[in-house]
């Protein structure tokens, strides 16, 4: 048996890397006030087995609005009674897809834009919401 005790999503950019921590656990990936299954506790799961776990990750985005790019990332768990991070897996993140960065909705995440002007109202929809808030954008 293992124990997942905590886990974080480090997002490697152009302009740094930034980490992400486990904020809640989720019963689905449906967004909803009342989809919340619990805040961050230990998960168990057999040993050489895998197990569905629907974590959302929490970071300062608001301050570091990502280019709308792909970004590589890394999960990374702490373990058992372990005290050092371990990688669990690695994947692209694929910002291009984010083209209401104010709303709490999943994205898609293929390498495909899902239409033609989809990289373009990604870009101008993080300006616009960098506008709306103050923020500088490094990337633009």
């Amino acid at each position: 048996m293992r124990v997942v005790v905590d886990a974080r999503l480090c997002v490697e950019g152009q302009h740094g890397r930034s980490i992400l921590k486990w904020g809640l656990t989720r019963k689905t990936l449906q967004p909803g006030s009342d989809d919340v299954e619990d805040f961050p506790t230990p998960q168990t799961m057999p040993g050489r087995s895998a197990i569905r776990i629907h974590m959302e990750f929490r970071g300062d985005l608001l301050e570091h609005l990502p280019e709308p790019v792909d970004y590589k990332f890394t999960i990374e768990l702490l373990l058992d009674d372990s005290i050092a991070w371990q990688v669990a897996g690695t994947g692209v993140l694929r910002f291009g897809h984010m083209v209401h960065p104010d709303r709490y909705i999943t994205y898609d995440n293929s390498a495909e834009p899902c239409s033609p002007n989809e990289p373009i109202e990604a870009r101008e929809a993080l300006v616009a919401l960098a506008s709306r808030q103050n923020l500088t954008l490094p990337w633009q």
